[in-house]
């Protein structure tokens, strides 16, 4: 049985699909074609399997739709970012300054 933080998050999640539904199976495809399987913010390769994670996250009314969607690692999106800027975080998670601006470059896209 899920904990009451669990079922809130759940409830939440349900009610922003129907009020702002998420990508279609073409547009995973698209996700997944443009961040060439990896981790937008570590570069983690990721299995097919995974989720993509919200760039802005649903809480600070960031939308469900492709434009705010990455593929992000499960450390990434559940235990490091959560609702941190994503900016703040992919400078955190960039070895250097040419890695910083080529992920951000593929995000921003």
């Amino acid at each position: 049985m899920p904990s009451v933080s669990q079922a809130k998050n759940i409830m939440r999640r349900t009610l922003s699909e129907i009020v702002d539904p998420g990508p279609t199976p073409s547009e995973k495809n698209e996700l997944w074609e443009h961040f060439q399987p990896c981790c937008a913010f570590c570069g983690v390769s990721i299995a097919r399997e995974s989720r993509a994670g919200h760039v802005a996250h649903l809480n600070s009314n960031g939308e469900n739709g492709t434009g705010n969607r990455v593929l992000a690692c499960a450390r990434c999106n559940g235990d490091e970012k959560r609702e941190r800027p994503w900016q703040e975080f992919l400078a955190e998670k960039s070895a250097d300054d040419g890695v910083l601006a080529e992920r951000r470059t593929r995000i921003e896209e």
